[in-house]
Formats: C-alpha cells, structure tokens, sequence
C-alpha cells in the first residue's frame, strides 16, 4: 500500500536534484514526537494548488479519483469526487474516501490533488 501525506520542502540539494522535505506531523512516541525529514525525488512529490489562487487550479469532474487530505490529519487518502466547488458554490470538494468506511466528507479545493497515472489502476 502506498502512504501519502503532508510534507514541507526545506531544501533542494543541486547535485543530487533531491529535495529534502519535512513530515508535517511529529512522530510518534516510539520517535519521541520528532518531525521526520525525507530526501525525495521531484517524481514523488505531488505540488498543492495556491490556497489564495482557485481560478488557476485543476478542477476534477464529479466521479473522478483523486487523492485528499483526509479532515483533521497530515495524510492523504484515495477518493472520489461527488461534487465539485463549482457546483457547490464554495472552495470545498465533496469527496468519498475509498475504504468505505470513511463518509463523505467536505475537503478545501487547496487539498485535493490528481491521482498520479501510476496509481490508477
């Protein structure tokens, strides 16, 4: 299974053209609650649209899988679109998460991303 989630880019190393980002959510207890850093490359990380900027976002059609923070955590989950902003009249996605479980639920459109090619089978 893969894992995504929230990551802040400190650095770009120019000569391994990594970039060295920063686990948004402190570590567990076992990791005495420190933040994690991870060198990755550009093909792993996927850029949030501008939160200030939603005319110059993607806009993901209703039935659509994309990936979104799920509410009140750091990481992402696969989804499916059951509205969009648009329809809504909001900055808000109404999603449903894959696991079936997980209700629909009311994502910011600066949360929601495309789900890479790779993912989609």
């Amino acid at each position: 299974m893969d894992e995504w989630f929230v990551v802040k880019v400190i650095n770009f190393d120019e000569k391994t053209k990594k970039f060295e980002v920063l686990d948004e959510e402190a570590g567990d207890d076992e990791e005495g609650g420190v933040q994690k850093t991870y060198k990755l490359s550009a093909s792993c990380i996927i850029p949030f649209p501008e939160r200030n900027d939603p005319s110059g976002t993607q806009e993901f059609p209703a039935g659509r899988n994309v990936l979104a923070v799920y509410p009140e955590t750091t990481a992402l989950y696969k989804a499916t679109v059951i509205s969009t902003p648009r329809k809504r009249k909001s900055d808000e996605y109404l999603l449903e998460f894959d696991d079936g479980a997980l209700p629909q639920r009311t994502v910011p459109f600066h949360k929601v991303v495309p789900l890479p090619e790779w993912h989609r089978q």
